[in-house]
């Protein structure tokens, strides 16, 4: 195997994603404690981290010390026919840049689903809202799905264009498996419910621009963080929508004596698209298990170095209970529908 001049590797990245997306990034590769006695704000960087990032350079530090305990844990390599240190230091370094995009350029984004950009403001301010939830399921915040998606993918083209012979795309293949079983497993009314208590205690929030500035979320609010009237909310063809009118708050607060057969229908009719897309993705998810339990136990095998226990996990991310209130309210809202028909029960 050759060995490869790693700060080389991470100069070619940077340049090339800098070319690609007209940006000014910069990666240093160096150790935990050169990067902290260069800046003491750095000081306190978590002993999991693989990496961190300082805004005043625009810069993102990997370090040196991770890709080392990786080459000496040397999974899967008796032959030394990989670099597994190399393999890694590639895959973070393209995750850290799409992160930057997430965060300082989201106009730059390519390949993105439908909610992607609107679930990154709401993931922001749970982030800063609430941490405890954040810490908990960090690896199934979308905006740690797609940064990983893209760094398998972007990494995967690199070494391509590179040739690069010595990385062994085994790793990378079960990065994917992963990846996919995380954006399935990707739960958005389980954000929503959060946003929605953050909302309620919070409103001035709403009109704090250093906060929210999407209009897509303002427009399911008042100033005093609770959900426009329903008429409002009918007109409003937000990718959101659905999931906010089949969210646990809003269908609790609405008073079902006084609704319109037309509003009745509204709801039931988002209720079922939120239900029905549940029960579709939990039963692909239900088939993908094993496999993403496995494809987690190599990733882990192959990089995971820090003393704290891993955060990938195949839990399942849905609240069951969530979506059996769903079931109840929709049984509900379908009686009503039937009664404002004359129809028999």
């Amino acid at each position: 195997m050759r060995k490869h001049d790693y700060k080389d590797i991470v100069k070619k990245i940077y340049n090339l994603f800098n070319s690609s997306f007209q940006t000014d990034y910069r990666i240093i590769y160096q150790s935990r404690e050169e990067t902290a006695s260069s800046d003491p704000k750095l000081n306190n960087i978590s002993k999991s981290a693989g990496g961190t990032y300082q805004s005043k350079s625009k810069s993102i530090y990997i370090f040196s010390n991770v890709i080392d305990e990786i080459n000496h844990k040397n999974y899967n390599n008796p032959t030394n026919s990989y670099d597994n240190g190399l393999a890694y230091l590639i895959n973070a370094c393209f995750h850290e840049l799409e992160h930057r995009l997430q965060f300082e350029c989201p106009q730059k984004l390519r390949k993105q689903t439908s909610f992607s950009r609107i679930m990154y403001d709401i993931e922001k301010i749970i982030i800063l809202f609430d941490k405890e939830f954040y810490n908990q399921k960090h690896d199934n915040f979308y905006l740690e799905i797609d940064a990983d998606t893209k760094g398998v993918n972007n990494a995967i083209n690199f070494i391509n264009l590179f040739g690069i012979d010595s990385v062994n795309i085994k790793y990378y293949e079960n990065l994917i498996t992963y990846n996919k079983y995380r954006a399935l497993n990707y739960d958005i009314p389980q954000f929503i419910s959060r946003f929605n208590n953050i909302v309620k205690i919070y409103p001035q929030i709403l009109k704090d621009n250093r906060y929210i500035s999407n209009e897509q979320i303002l427009s399911f609010y008042d100033e005093k963080g609770c959900f426009k009237p329903i008429d409002e909310l009918m007109k409003n063809t937000n990718v959101l929508t659905p999931y906010i009118i089949s969210s646990e708050m809003f269908l609790k607060s609405i008073d079902k004596k006084t609704i319109s057969s037309e509003q009745r229908q509204f709801i039931l009719k988002n209720i079922n698209l939120v239900s029905n897309e549940h029960k579709s993705k939990k039963h692909v998810l239900e088939q993908m298990y094993p496999q993403a339990k496995i494809a987690i136990e190599r990733i882990d095998a192959y990089t995971h170095v820090a003393e704290v226990p891993s955060r990938r996990t195949v839990e399942f991310m849905a609240n069951e209970n969530y979506y059996q209130f769903l079931e109840n309210s929709a049984k509900l809202f379908y009686n009503a529908v039937l009664r404002d028909e004359g129809q028999e029960l």
